[in-house]
């Protein structure tokens, strides 16, 4: 299905499997005005990483990216603005930093108004396609925002967590596969 590869770039789907090893990625580029079109690809490319940001030009990532980091800017020109950090965090409160950081609080309030929506959409007299895919609509708007934290990070009690779960219910229900 086109959709379960259109979503895979979302960093939500793209992570939700792995295992956090506790570090975190710090990227961080400078890149003068006069040469706005690299940043925009540098940040365009940088899409679906799961980035968030700390400061203006610090970004935060618990998703190990920097390989695929270093493979987009090596000999490039972006390479002499490119800065990358794996780090461990030492002390802080780190709740205080992911709500900051990944805005969490906002993003608890997109699923809250999505799982509004879809119970609006499934209460339609609609065939079972076109709910589906005012169902995959309404999440891809939220999984745009949502930077894919691992369970280590936001509990497994994280609302976000549970609307994968009653997506993949949703499309149990409404999604049959053509067999032929």
């Amino acid at each position: 299905m086109v959709f379960i590869s259109f979503v895979l770039k979302f960093p939500f789907v793209r992570f939700l499997k792995d295992e956090w090893d506790g570090k975190w990625r710090i990227i961080s580029y400078e890149i003068p005005e006069v040469k706005r079109h690299l940043r925009d690809r540098l940040r365009r490319e940088m899409e679906g990483w799961g980035l968030g940001p700390w400061h203006r030009s610090f970004w935060l990532t618990p998703h190990p990216v920097i390989e695929n980091l270093r493979d987009l800017v090596l000999g490039k020109e972006e390479e002499q603005y490119v800065q990358a950090f794996t780090a461990d965090h030492s002390f802080g409160d780190k709740t205080v930093l992911i709500k900051k950081v990944f805005k969490i609080d906002d993003l608890e309030s997109q699923y809250k108004n999505l799982f509004k929506k879809w119970y609006e959409v499934l209460s339609t007299n609609l065939d079972n396609t076109e709910k589906f895919k005012k169902v995959i609509v309404e999440y891809v708007e939220v999984l745009k925002t949502d930077p894919g934290l691992p369970v280590n990070i936001l509990g497994s009690a994280w609302i976000g967590f549970e609307g994968w779960r009653l997506f993949n219910e949703i499309k149990s229900l409404l999604y049959k596969p053509n067999n032929g």
